[in-house]
């Protein structure tokens, strides 16, 4: 029997659906407004919503249908009409979107918000003259133009409730889909969110009403360069740049993308510009700092550090780069304390709050947590520090890559280890720490061991690997030559390696994870050698597999990426291909013996970042073993 919804239960159903609508979820109300339709097909609110809705999902020529539907009910409601004009823009339709604007303002001809979408509409339509009267009508009537959601939407973007904004932001712009302040901070709410297709999605809107919002220009090419999109971001903060060309901001955008694109000196040329237009601004010491940092300027970029955090000490950016340099040159005390910056900018995070879990003093405690950060060779890298924490402490757990557990366990045999991403209850605990916090606690020398090994692989998966692959044989270099860093600067190509590959009496491993196939292919092609691929271990998952994979290797070449940390905490020996600056790591320092694992020797890019001299030197060492 087809049930038959009464108007209560309609009304009621409707109200569901415009909670929803303001909560910004608009399938559901889309689903509400459907069965209130399928009951009353001629419910002009909820005709009226549905095509609001459709509107911000961008189905212009469905929305129109509806606002159709709604005025066949109710020929006389502005709103419908100022609605309807605006989907009509979207779609082009110029002369039916003004057909209904005229209609709106007919009806209610005190609306300064329509004026200002028909002065829109008319620039649009190259009626600059009528567009100024438009304009000049919606400046002059008295009244609001909008409620106060797009002041309360400043309000929440002050206070860093971005999601907040945005709904505040969305509520204004229902009103005034072309209100141009609204549409710009709603992007910079959405670039705060990490959103990055919605906030160039709003900035190009605005730029469509404005072309030349030299601002919008630089906001446009910081998104575009958070992205990826790095040659299109320097070609937008330029257009800025030309149309102003005394903006700081956008000299700071320019600085942050040449720094990008590997073009140091011109970073520090843009961060100088912004200096000479804004003495006061920190972000363009930070980002000078940055530059020259990758410069190895080390002493200049330290001063560009001091001068952004005296004008700011609260802008923790050029705090982690001091911490960055202060830890490459060895200066680890200071290094350690600044290098606290990095939870401040949320490149670290405690698995508990610190207001229900304290953090860890380094005194004695019955139950201690501990996280690991970052990558997994910074994992690997900091657990070291696990031999130096206090034995009295009965009881530690170490959150890690789910992938690292059987190493760690088999490492550490009285400590637990859960993966990250374990629910944790905090009754259990009597504190916390981020452990790359614990040398800041236990100084320098709770991280510096002389032993060689610290981590252990699995002896008879060793053994079987080197069994069935023949390794007793001759003698067996693994290679890696890519980490999963975007910008690529530790990376070489597989073809630069080939030198190395074709010396004799020896036998080479791949050790490099992801997608090679083309190179390995190209390997084939020029040298008639391929690397040895053991199957059986996934180079990615299995970080067991890999730890006894570059064990039953007699030497290991590789860039700066997991492998070298697998290698040298193990105390296999290892040579690393370090890239000249940028890209290289603190704790890569500039010596040739590895002040944190004694078997790796460091090899780098020279100034003008040419690996042949790096590559040459490893070709030495490999030969001096393969004659002995």
């Amino acid at each position: 029997m087809k049930q038959i919804l009464s108007s209560q239960n309609l009304g009621y159903l409707l109200k569901q659906a415009i909670q929803c609508y303001e909560k910004a979820d608009f399938d559901k109300s889309i689903s509400l407004l459907a069965k209130v339709l399928k009951g009353d097909s001629k419910n002009f609110d909820a005709l009226h919503l549905t095509g609001i809705i459709l509107s911000r999902q961008k189905k212009f020529d469905l929305a129109v249908k509806y606002y159709d539907k709604a005025l066949k009910i109710n020929p006389t409601n502005f709103e419908v009409y100022s609605n309807k004009a605006s989907s009509l823009r979207e779609l082009k339709q110029y002369d039916e979107s003004l057909f209904c604007y005229d209609r709106s303002l007919n009806l209610n001809p005190n609306n300064p918000v329509v004026f200002r979408n028909k002065s829109n509409l008319l620039r649009e339509m190259q009626k600059n003259d009528e567009a100024d009267i438009c304009e000049k009508h919606a400046n002059n009537l008295n009244i609001v133009e909008t409620p106060d959601f797009y002041e309360k939407g400043n309000a929440h973007l002050k206070n860093k409730q971005f999601e907040k904004a945005i709904f505040c932001f969305n509520q204004a712009l229902n009103k005034d889909p072309h209100f141009i302040d609204a549409i710009l901070n709603r992007g910079v709410a959405y670039e705060n969110l990490n959103n990055f297709e919605e906030a160039l999605s709003s900035y190009e809107k605005v730029l469509k009403i404005k072309p030349k919002f030299f601002q919008v220009l630089s906001n446009k090419s910081a998104v575009l360069k958070k992205m990826g999109h790095l040659n299109d971001a320097l070609l937008t903060v330029k257009r800025a740049l030309e149309i102003e060309p005394n903006y700081a901001p956008a000299y700071c955008n320019q600085a942050i993308i040449f720094e990008e694109l590997g073009m140091l000196k011109d970073s520090v040329n843009s961060s100088n510009q912004a200096i000479r237009i804004d003495p006061k601004n920190e972000i363009a010491y930070s980002n000078k700092a940055s530059a020259l940092k990758n410069l190895n300027c080390f002493d200049e970029a330290l001063e560009n550090c001091e001068k952004a955090i005296q004008l700011n000490p609260n802008f923790y950016t050029p705090l982690y780069n001091r911490a960055l340099i202060y830890l490459h040159l060895k200066k680890y005390k200071l290094g350690w304390i600044d290098y606290e910056s990095r939870i401040n900018l949320a490149r670290s995070f405690y698995p508990i709050s610190t207001k229900e879990l304290p953090v860890w003093n380094g005194l004695t405690c019955n139950s201690l947590l501990i996280c690991c950060e970052e990558g997994i060779g910074d994992e690997i890298f900091y657990v070291r520090v696990l031999k130096n924490i206090n034995n009295d402490i009965k009881k530690i757990t170490v959150l890690v890559d789910k992938r690292s557990i059987p190493i760690m366990s088999r490492s550490f045999s009285k400590i637990s280890f859960l993966p990250r991403d374990s629910k944790v209850d905090k009754n259990l605990y009597d504190a916390q720490i981020l452990i790359a916090s614990i040398p800041k606690l236990l100084g320098v020398n709770s991280i510096i061991h002389k032993e060689e090994s610290y981590l252990k692989n699995n002896i008879d998966l060793t053994n079987k690997i080197r069994v069935n692959n023949q390794f007793n044989q001759s003698f067996v270099c693994g290679l890696a030559w890519r980490s999963s860093e975007k910008n690529g600067q530790k990376n070489i190509k597989l073809r630069d390696l080939e030198k190395i590959i074709t010396l004799p009496n020896c036998k080479f491993v791949n050790l490099q994870y992801g997608d090679i196939e083309s190179e390995l292919s190209q390997l084939d092609k020029n040298t008639q050698k391929k690397l040895i691929q053991v199957d059986s271990i996934d180079l990615f998952n299995d970080i067991e597999g890999l730890f006894s994979l570059v064990a039953a290797c007699d030497l290991v070449i590789t860039t700066s990426n997991v492998t070298a940390h697998v290698a040298g905490a193990i105390g296999k020996a290892c040579i690393l291909l370090a890239p000249y600056s940028q890209g290289r790591i603190w704790y890569w320092h500039q010596e040739q013996i590895s002040t944190w694992y004694p078997t790796i020797r460091i090899f780098s890019q020279d100034s003008s970042l040419s690996w042949a001299g790096a590559l040459d030197s490893a070709l030495s060492v490999l030969k001096n073993k393969t004659s002995n």
